[in-house]
């Protein structure tokens, strides 16, 4: 079974969640894409807004500096090897996965990739929503991945 991820590049969760699957699956995975963290439409101003208006003042430094030391972390990781990852690029770097960045998840160049990969399951966790052109493209179909309880 071909397996492909679309997955939102956060440094917290995701990269910890593909390294055991890639663990146990590492031969039926053909590819990830990334997508940014932020909404496409949104300024980085606004981005960064709705998560000081959501973690409040203490929980926004606390994240803005652990997200700045993943940042510095995943830079050394490419030159060092670390067994810990810091980033979803991290981790299909180290396993030798292909990568695929893109804004929009339903963009027809994406798409056109994707189709090229003759993917049996896509395993979804990002925020942006699949057109039908996407969803048909698996042979089986998409599961969406969500962190929350």
């Amino acid at each position: 079974m071909k397996l492909y991820f679309i997955v939102v590049d956060e440094p917290f969760f995701h990269p910890v969640f593909l390294e055991k699957i890639i663990n146990k699956e590492r031969e039926n995975i053909v590819g990830i894409t990334i997508l940014p963290d932020k909404s496409p439409k949104a300024s980085f101003i606004k981005y960064l807004k709705k998560q000081y208006d959501f973690w409040g003042i203490k929980g926004f430094i606390l994240l803005s500096f652990k997200v700045v030391a993943y940042k510095f972390l995943d830079f050394f990781s490419k030159i060092y090897k670390f067994k810990k990852f810091f980033s979803v690029a991290s981790v299909a770097r180290y396993h030798n996965l292909p990568i695929y960045r893109v804004e929009n998840v339903n963009s027809e160049k994406h798409l056109d990739y994707l189709k090229d990969k003759n993917i049996d399951l896509v395993i979804s966790a990002c925020g942006q929503i699949f057109d039908k052109k996407l969803l048909t493209i698996p042979q089986i179909g998409v599961i969406n991945r969500h962190s929350s309880l």
